[in-house]
């Protein structure tokens, strides 16, 4: 299956017919009949929104994120599924760039583990789907817990 990826300015899920032609080195070939069964246009994942963490299942090593499930419209287009999100991690006390934590299976809630107690980390996340990775989430900062001293 071939995926279409057009900058003709329609609308997401708009039935669209086409014709195609294809050329080679000896010039242009005829153009199709016109699809009568259309294609719908479908894009890449909106932005990920609804990002938090449960505070009551943070650890000294681990955070727990969740965020809205993107569907329908929001994922891509009628069909398109989100197939995996990317778990953005920044560890700003340390000082080190955003790094993928891993890619989330399809739900919306990920425990992120092996973080250092005390330290402030950003997270943000992305939904990927059949024609690559979204705009990410608008990103939150979390310090991870540390033990009464």
């Amino acid at each position: 299956m071939a995926h279409l990826v057009t900058h003709l300015g329609h609308l997401q899920d708009v039935l669209i017919e086409v014709k195609v032609r294809a050329e080679n080195a000896r010039g242009w070939g005829e153009y199709s009949q016109v699809n009568s069964a259309g294609i719908l246009i479908q894009k890449v994942p909106e932005k990920v929104t609804g990002l938090y963490y449960h505070i009551n299942e943070t650890s000294n090593s681990a955070i727990s994120l969740e965020w809205d499930m993107p569907v329908d419209w929001y994922a891509g287009g009628l069909g398109v599924a989100v197939t995996s999100f990317t778990i953005m991690v920044e560890d700003l006390t340390a000082g080190t760039s955003a790094a993928a934590y891993g890619s989330a299976p399809v739900i919306s809630q990920e425990l992120v583990e092996a973080l250092t107690g005390g330290n402030n980390y950003t997270f943000y996340i992305v939904a990927n789907n059949i024609y690559g990775p979204g705009e990410a989430s608008d990103s939150i900062s979390v310090v991870a817990a540390t033990y009464p001293e």
